[in-house]
Formats: C-alpha cells, sequence, structure tokens
C-alpha cells in the first residue's frame, strides 16, 4: 500500500480564522488504482478531490498557484505543466490580473504524465476571484445562442484545454487520461471527460468533484466512465432550473455533510468544527423554483425584458451577469439598481431574495462550506461513497 499526504489551502470560513495550509494522508493500492474506470473507486476518488482542492491558492480572492504541482509531483509525475494560473496582484485600478490569465471562456488547469502509472493527469481549477465567474452564468453560447446541447461557456473552455492537451498527448502517447476538477473545473471535467472518452484513444477516469450541470437537452446515456460527487446541500450542482433541461453526463455519488464520521474527521483535518445547514435542501429547491419563475426558458433567460424598478428594462442574463461581476469585482462600479436592495419593489422581492442568497447573504458562510472543494475531499476521506 501507497500513502501521501496532499497539501491544500483551508480557506478562513472553513478555519475559522485566516487561510491556512493543511495536508491530509490518501491511503492507495496502486496496482488496483486505475483498472476498471467505469467502477467507483473510492482512493482514487480521494485522490481526485484531494488534487482539485490543491488547484486552489492560500492567498484568498488571486488567481494564483495552488499546490496541485507539488501534489503531482510527490505522487510521481513528471513534465508537470499548467495553464492560465496568475501570481501577480489583482490591479484594483485597472480591475484585471496585469498577466492577462483572466477571461471568462478559460480555466486554469494542470497536465502531468506517470511513466509507472502510463496515465496524464488533468486537474482543473474552478472560479478563482475572477472574471471565471460572468463565465458560469453564460449557460448559452457566446453569441447568445440557446440551442446548444452543453453549457456554452464551460464547453468553450474545454476546448481550449482540449487543444494543449493534444499537443501534450503528442510527447505522451498514454493509454489512460484521468480528469478531475471542482466546480466550474468539475462541469469543464465532465465535458472534456465526454469529448475524451467519444475519441477512444484511451481509457478515461474522470471524477468531477461538485461540478455545475454541464449538459444540456435529453440525458446521454452511458459514459459511466464519468463519475460525479455531489453534495445534495451543495446549491452548486444542484442548482439547476429543470426547464433548462440541463444535467449531469455519467454516474452521481453522493457525500453526505451531516455524518458524524465527516463532522469528527473535518475537525481533526482542519481543527474546526464544520457548520452544516440542514435546511440546506430547502433552500436549493426554493431557489430553483424563483428561478424557474423568473426565466422558464433558457430563451427567457438571455431576452425577457422586464421593467426595472428604475423604470428600465432588464433581462434574466443582464441580471445575473451583474452578481457574477460582483464576485470578481467586489461589487465596485455596479449599477445600483442591482445591488441598491432598499430600491427593490414588492414584485421584485424573488429578484432580492436570489441576489441575496448567490452573494452568501441569504445563507452566510455556511452555503461556501457546504460546496468547499476541501468539504468534498473531507468527505470522501470519511465515508464510503456509492
Amino acid at each position: 500500500m501507497a500513502k501521501i499526504k496532499l497539501k491544500y489551502a483551508i480557506p478562513g470560513y472553513l478555519s475559522g480564522q485566516t487561510a491556512q495550509i493543511g495536508q491530509s494522508t490518501v491511503t492507495f493500492d496502486e496496482t488496483t488504482l486505475f483498472t476498471d474506470a467505469t467502477v467507483f473507486n473510492q482512493p482514487l476518488a480521494q485522490l481526485s478531490a484531494g488534487l482539485a482542492a490543491s488547484a486552489y491558492p492560500v492567498v484568498q480572492n488571486s488567481m494564483a498557484h495552488g499546490f496541485a504541482c507539488e501534489n503531482l509531483r510527490a505522487l510521481g509525475f513528471e513534465d508537470i505543466q499548467d495553464f492560465n494560473y496568475s501570481d501577480t496582484a489583482w490591479n484594483a485600478t485597472l480591475q484585471t490580473y496585469p498577466t492577462g490569465h483572466d477571461e471568462k471562456n478559460q480555466v486554469a488547469y494542470t497536465l502531468g504524465y506517470q511513466p509507472v502509472w502510463d496515465v496524464v493527469a488533468i486537474v482543473i481549477r474552478g472560479t478563482p476571484q475572477g472574471i471565471e465567474w460572468v463565465g458560469d452564468f453564460q449557460y448559452g453560447g457566446d453569441d447568445g445562442a440557446t440551442n446548444l446541447p452543453y453549457h456554452g461557456n464551460y464547453a468553450l473552455a474545454g476546448e481550449a484545454l482540449l487543444t494543449n492537451l493534444q499537443l501534450y498527448r503528442e510527447t505522451h502517447q498514454t493509454s489512460r487520461l484521468w480528469v478531475t476538477g471542482q466546480s466550474r473545473g468539475g462541469a469543464v471535467a465532465e465535458y472534456v471527460a465526454k469529448v475524451l472518452t467519444d475519441e477512444h484513444s484511451a481509457t478515461v477516469y474522470s471524477y468531477a468533484v461538485a461540478p455545475a450541470p454541464a449538459f444540456r437537452g435529453e440525458p446521454l446515456t452511458g459514459y459511466a466512465n464519468i463519475h460525479n460527487l455531489i453534495n445534495p446541500r451543495d446549491f452548486v450542482p444542484n442548482f439547476n432550473v429543470p426547464s433548462w433541461q440541463f444535467y449531469h453526463i455519467g454516474q452521481v455519488h453522493v457525500v453526505h455533510t451531516d455524518q458524524p464520521a465527516f463532522l469528527e474527521k473535518f475537525a481533526e483535518e482542519v481543527d474546526n468544527a464544520f457548520v452544516t445547514n440542514p435546511t440546506a435542501e430547502a433552500a436549493i429547491a426554493s431557489m430553483v423554483a424563483i428561478g424557474s419563475g423568473i426565466a422558464p426558458t433558457l430563451v427567457d433567460y438571455y431576452q425577457k425584458q422586464i421593467t426595472w424598478h428604475d423604470g428600465a428594462p432588464m433581462t434574466p442574463y443582464e441580471f445575473y451577469l451583474e452578481i457574477a461581476q460582483a464576485f470578481y469585482m467586489d461589487a465596485k462600479d455596479l449599477s445600483p439598481r442591482v445591488f441598491d436592495f432598499a430600491a427593490y419593489t414588492p414584485a421584485e422581492k424573488d429578484w432580492q431574495t436570489l441576489l441575496l442568497y448567490f452573494i452568501g447573504q441569504g445563507e452566510p458562510a455556511v452555503a461556501f462550506n457546504e460546496h468547499a472543494s476541501l468539504t468534498y475531499f473531507i468527505a470522501t476521506l470519511a465515508q464510503t461513497v456509492a
């Protein structure tokens, strides 16, 4: 049996203090790590969730490197390359990262090759404090197309990744590909794994952590090699307007944050109590219902004109865009029509509720606790996932 200590950042909202660096041990059998890709492999899920968590930096609100490269190196990976990270500080005046690694149609990711296992790893970071938040709300195409069979922005980010992966595989012509990522990174992992599976050029092992739904339309069957780890109390993978017809491809595996084993393991690894929310599933259902009322279809999302309290029209997409911009601009220079809570009329109560929920005031911190990549990693360490 092999053991590896994976290093990761502990966000301040989980540690109860400032951001810290943590380490957790994963035990695995190298001979059974990459066998049948369609069968859920708990150690591989643990390593996947740990690597996904390690893609985030210690410095909050930045797009800097985390520990993915270091962890892959410790696992014996070589020729490690990463893309779209930025170790340069956010420029508040220019509202950008000077290195330019801040595009709504991209993700940051790391590639590595393990010669003993004959596998290329693709570790995809989720949404940082950057303009990628805007891409998360771009469900259709860049041109507003609403007939795509997938989330338009995740597909764009995935295709850019696949281009670089193709070049990387010219050097490392492996028989195995291992894909993982969390949140936005998990959704792009779903998309990338599907495309790679369809190519039939290698066996694809995919573990998407807390992915937002990436596919749309009549659900595709098969793809049992794509595994999705989902916490029912996490709004990101579960916020899904039914009539928009988004779904997760492959298999869904449920993790829980209310079990004693998880709570004990979390306290042991993080040195702080985990705060869960027993009403989260009801709150998510309520948010989905409100979202359905505001934009019953994806066409409505982009085109439905609603007269706002200032007398000017706004589409649901423009409303969500403002929310997304708040995440990476800290609500600076945003329109008062959206962020002036007191101006909302009684008829706009649902919009106000959605806004408060998404920016963390409807359910402070707790919603983020349930979604955190570290939460999922510890959950895979603490409980048997089915």
